[in-house]
């Protein structure tokens, strides 16, 4: 492969987006606006939402990367609970 190929490829991965979907406690308008302040201030995080007329309270984020695990750590440790959505 030559460097311009490499470049392309690498350039591409920085595009990739990962839709990213969760099962919250998040209900009232407070807990959304806890959740605002701290999803807002993840580098990774480029849109988020929370269906709130959900019954499971579906929270669905736009990322950078894949690392759920990273995101449900965030929502636990502000207080609410975050399991991923199974398809």
């Amino acid at each position: 492969m030559n460097n311009i190929s490499e470049l392309f490829i690498e350039d591409n991965k920085l595009d990739e987006v990962y839709i990213l979907i969760f099962k919250t406690n998040i209900k009232t308008p407070g807990d959304l606006e806890t959740v605002t302040d701290s999803l807002n201030q993840l580098p990774s995080v480029q849109d988020w939402s929370i269906d709130q007329d959900d019954i499971d309270y579906v929270l669905r984020i736009e990322s950078t990367t894949d690392d759920m695990d990273y995101i449900i750590r965030v929502i636990n440790r502000i207080g609410f609970e975050c399991e991923e959505l199974p398809d």
